[in-house]
């Protein structure tokens, strides 16, 4: 919360799932225009991650992403330490289609299928944070 007019000027959580109780998701990091370029977002994503140490000590990896074109985040990103694993290109299909193509996965053709351990309940820890 910014401290002179209470607006939230960053956020971000982390996931954690009960199927990779190693591993948590650092997602969402973002700060508002007005408050950028004073390290808020490097230090809320640091706040998540000490604090995902003392209450999860079985957390041994956090995965986070962003876009490419987005400078600063990659940035804080590397001064936190993460290094880049992966690149993927998200696309995007109408819903119609997709439930087409889950059809024909149920039917036994090639088609779509959820991994179920990522259907499994998660848990969130989003931090906020004031920008004075």
């Amino acid at each position: 919360m910014a401290e002179q007019s209470a607006e939230v000027a960053g956020y971000t959580c982390l996931e954690l799932n009960e199927s990779r109780p190693d591993l948590a998701i650092q997602q969402d990091t973002t700060v508002l225009a007005t408050h950028r370029g004073r390290g808020l977002g490097a230090w809320i994503k640091s706040a998540n991650v000490i604090g995902l140490t003392r209450n999860h000590p079985a957390v041994r990896r956090v995965r986070t992403s962003n876009a490419a074109d987005n400078v600063p985040m990659m940035r804080v990103n590397r001064q936190l330490g993460f290094t880049e694993e992966m690149t993927m290109e998200n696309r995007e299909e109408r819903l119609a289609d997709l439930r087409a193509l889950n059809n024909s996965a149920a039917s036994g053709r090639a088609g779509l299928h959820a991994d179920p351990r990522w259907l499994r309940p998660a848990s969130f820890t989003c931090t906020g944070a004031a920008s004075g």
